[in-house]
């Protein structure tokens, strides 16, 4: 009674009925070594499962195992884990981005776990850089995808400002504010250090609009912050002063002047050679892009580096 009836027309072409019958018997086939596994979704009482040690995590942690057999280098950060679609497997709880991830894993749990557990996920280090008005902060996209922290060095010193108020970095900070003084390079790479030591910024983040000179890109040198992709998105002054005016007419912009933007691009320009040879000589990390493409076509070129770096990374450590 537990075998499932197929009915087939036997009436119609032999072709038609030889495509029907392989339709019907060809999942059979491709799934037949997990037939008799028995997987079960679960939703909120996964966490639960875990907290309790009734359940376990499996060797794919929070990763999605349908996504790394897929090769997908760039592994998204699945987390708060309510956000998943958890699943439970014989004593363990594996966890899936999409519900039809979880639904190719069920029909062959097998198939994907007797592939080689992940190794330890690989840092994600973005760096982008730019004139003004060229997009830079479109990287919040980027890190919506893959769970990154965005990070600018303005925010980073007020961090520390704000939180930290009573350490020696604030009072140096402070003291040469109300000096009425800019804040030493120095200085604003102890507040980036501070922030790279938080647990979600440590392994991955984006850095927005820094370096701005050879000065800051060497203090990341010796500190030893080095992104694994440095990314310059190249623009004519042109395009700067278009996309300026375009933004006064726009309520939500921050509107500059044409005399802010002409010196705030003389200013990167002048830098952008010197921090270019910097990092291509010391890393050949450097990746140079059109700002003039669309924002997807940008991060998918950005996308495509990174997980070509952490295949080389990989192969390497292997």
């Amino acid at each position: 009674h537990n075998i499932p009836p197929m009915a087939i027309d036997a009436s119609r072409r032999l072709v038609t009925v030889q495509r029907q019958l392989l339709q019907r018997v060809q999942p059979l086939l491709t799934d037949r070594e997990s037939l008799f596994q028995t997987c079960q979704p679960v939703s909120r009482l996964a966490e639960k499962l875990l907290l309790s040690s009734y359940k376990f995590h499996s060797g794919f942690g929070c990763s999605d195992p349908v996504q790394y057999k897929e090769r997908d280098k760039i592994q998204p950060l699945q987390w708060p884990l309510n956000t998943t679609y958890p699943l439970l497997f014989n004593q363990y709880v594996y966890f899936f981005a999409t519900k039809e991830n979880r639904d190719s894993f069920v029909s062959n749990p097998l198939k994907y776990l007797q592939q080689p557990k992940p190794s330890p996920k690989l840092p994600i280090k973005i760096a982008v850089v730019g004139p003004p008005k060229s997009g830079k902060t479109s990287a919040e996209r980027f890190c919506q995808k893959y769970g990154l922290e965005r990070l600018s060095i303005c925010g980073c010193m007020n961090t520390v400002l704000n939180n930290q108020g009573h350490t020696d970095l604030a009072l140096k900070m402070k003291k040469c504010l109300v000096e009425g003084l800019a804040v030493p390079d120095e200085l604003a790479i102890q507040c980036l250090m501070v922030a790279l030591m938080h647990s979600t910024c440590s392994t991955k983040y984006v850095l927005d609009d820094f370096p701005k000179s050879l000065k800051q890109a060497e203090l990341m040198s010796s500190n030893r912050i080095i992104p694994m992709v440095m990314t310059e998105l190249k623009m004519d002054f042109q395009e700067v002063q278009m996309r300026g005016l375009a933004n006064k007419t726009n309520p939500h912009m921050l509107h500059e002047s044409l005399e802010i933007l002409k010196t705030a691009d003389f200013n990167y320009r002048k830098e952008v050679e010197l921090i270019r040879s910097h990092f291509q000589e010391q890393y050949q990390n450097w990746l140079v892009l059109d700002a003039l493409k669309s924002k997807w076509w940008i991060w998918e070129k950005i996308s495509e580096e990174v997980s070509i770096s952490i295949k080389n990374i990989s192969t390497y450590l292997e």
